[in-house]
């Protein structure tokens, strides 16, 4: 069987693969094909679930009973059907199999399509069928997204031109541009790209008449609320720890100004600590250097992060865009809440590196990220070990919220993180070995 057999096929097949017909090469061409090319599976709203299976526990023979049973039952939601334990593959129809219940493509604009976050939405994106027109910095690489048939639009969210043009005859929006960093030698870029670019976008997609927009704002911009864990609805704490989580918040007064005042169909996700294959930012960073063994020591090992792998950031974006009756909602998008000493001791475990044996206490951290930022300033070059009095600071406090209301409203099912690390742990290897 061909990896690129018909995706009919592959569906009809796919029940083969569960019940263990399959031989072992069948079973990998099955796995391959419909890992690489899931139409087949993404209008039906279950190829989180069926990766989640074949890629990630298909080593595992008592994860097939669970997930069979979840399967199934979303098949027989899909197909108005009634659920039954005794279902089987005869229960599907060929309406199923063809996808005759297939939604309609819509034409979406992408900001920051190419972006860790934004890489996965486009792919995301192109599953479902969707007609992608992506703003486009001139200085950015779009080798990923060539593997997409998408429109290129060259500009930034701060060029109001080229966002208006772009937006224009689009039914969604998605904003994920923004300015991620803890350090960068003017600070007034924080300003311009998180505050002033997401207006324009978000006030250009009311002059275009775009039915929906989806933006992509952060947790840290919830500050250090009253709840822990907070949820959407807890008051933000009254201080952020970072330029990025300060302007990342005041985007989002402005977004949510623009959804009050002038009826901007709004809907916001507030992704936690993203991880993931080929993270350049700071989560990848971190990530690399134990890897490779560039900390000197440890720090802040019992502080907790609300973790997420990227793969269900972007399946929250999609699905926020297609709920119907959602807008004016918020999402937090995360659920495993993990220390940076159980972080460390993953990555340690998976790539079998020691991890570093001492541990900096609190102060001297910010004391030498104090003094690293300040060199960083006047040289113009980032801080040593990353170590910018934002990002410790950030690290210092920490952050715990409760992402249930995006698995209860938006369907996805989170990635145990453990598997986020490893992939990322992969991929790195890879670029060392280029």
């Amino acid at each position: 069987m061909s990896t690129h057999c018909d995706c009919r096929v592959a569906l009809a097949k796919l029940y083969e693969y569960l019940d263990g017909e399959l031989g072992a090469t069948e079973r990998q061409a099955i796995a391959a094909h419909l890992d690489a090319c899931r139409p087949c599976l993404s209008h039906y709203e279950i190829e989180q679930l069926f990766h989640e299976y074949v890629v990630l526990n298909a080593p595992r023979p008592e994860a097939r009973a669970a997930f069979k049973e979840r399967l199934l039952l979303r098949i027989a939601q899909e197909a108005q059907a009634t659920p039954s334990p005794t279902l089987g593959r005869d229960a599907v129809n060929d309406d199923f199999l063809l996808g005759r219940n297939q939604k309609a493509a819509r034409r979406v604009f992408v900001t920051g399509a190419t972006g860790f976050i934004g890489t996965h939405v486009v792919e995301r994106l192109a599953r479902a069928g969707h007609e992608m027109h992506c703003l486009v910095p001139a200085t950015s690489s779009v080798s990923a997204l060539k593997r997409h048939e998408v429109t290129l639009i060259e500009g930034d969210v701060t060029d109001r031109t080229s966002v208006l043009d772009g937006m224009r005859g689009c039914d969604w929006a998605f904003n994920l541009a923004d300015l991620y960093s803890f350090w960068v030698p003017d600070k007034r870029l924080y300003h311009k790209v998180n505050v002033e670019g997401t207006r324009i976008v978000l006030e250009s997609a009311l002059e275009a008449g775009v039915a929906k927009v989806v933006h992509v704002s952060s947790a840290v911009g919830y500050g250090k609320p009253a709840d822990c864990p907070f949820t959407e609805e807890s008051t933000p704490g009254p201080v952020r720890f970072s330029k990025y989580a300060q302007t990342k918040y005041e985007g989002d007064l402005v977004a949510w100004e623009l959804h009050e005042k002038k009826g901007l169909p709004l809907v916001v996700l507030y992704p936690g600590a993203v991880v993931g294959p080929a993270d350049p930012k700071t989560n990848g960073g971190y990530v690399q250097d134990l890897m490779r063994q560039r900390l000197p020591a440890r720090l802040f090992p019992d502080r907790v992060l609300t973790a997420v792998h990227v793969r269900d950031v972007a399946e929250a974006v999609y699905r926020a865009a297609e709920k119907q009756g959602n807008v004016g909602e918020r999402y937090l998008v995360g659920k495993y809440r993990v220390s940076f000493r159980e972080l460390s001791k993953m990555v340690s475990d998976i790539s079998g590196i020691p991890l570093p044996k001492r541990t900096i206490p609190g102060p001297v951290a910010l004391l030498n990220a104090a003094l690293l930022t300040g060199i960083a300033n006047v040289l113009k070059r980032p801080p040593l070990w990353g170590m910018s009095s934002d990002q410790i600071r950030t690290m210092k406090e920490g952050f715990q919220f409760d992402g249930s209301k995006a698995e209860r409203e938006l369907g996805i099912t989170y990635t145990p993180i453990h598997v986020a690390v490893e992939e990322a742990l992969a991929s790195y290897r890879g670029e060392t070995s280029r």
